[in-house]
């Protein structure tokens, strides 16, 4: 078998780069994440919502907020997240919704 040509390494020493770029930034962003709210994240560009059982109405005020703000939705992703384990030892889930908005002015058109 043949090695790797120059384009394929360019290509690996690319992507190690972009990862490592990634990885560097993670402690700037870490503070803003709140996995546990109905805003998990929320910066200058971009926010998340969760929406997870009886929380519509604060929800609702935090989708309406970020709207006033000048944010779109621009994706949404059903999921289900992990609350522990129930009676027979299975673990329970409760279904969870999440809500990607970006600031308008940074959304192409």
């Amino acid at each position: 078998m043949f090695g790797k040509s120059d384009t394929d390494k360019e290509g690996d020493r690319v992507k190690k780069e972009r990862k490592e770029n990634l990885k560097s930034r993670v402690s700037q962003y870490k503070p803003l994440w709140d996995p546990m709210n109905v805003i998990q994240y929320k910066d200058d560009y971009c926010a998340i919502l969760q929406r997870a059982g009886g929380e519509r109405v604060e929800f609702l005020i935090a989708f309406s907020d970020l709207t006033k703000e000048g944010y779109r939705l621009v994706a949404q992703d059903k999921g289900s997240q992990d609350i522990g384990l129930n009676v027979t030892k299975n673990i329970t889930k409760k279904d969870t919704s999440y809500y990607y908005f970006q600031k308008i002015e940074y959304v192409t058109k």
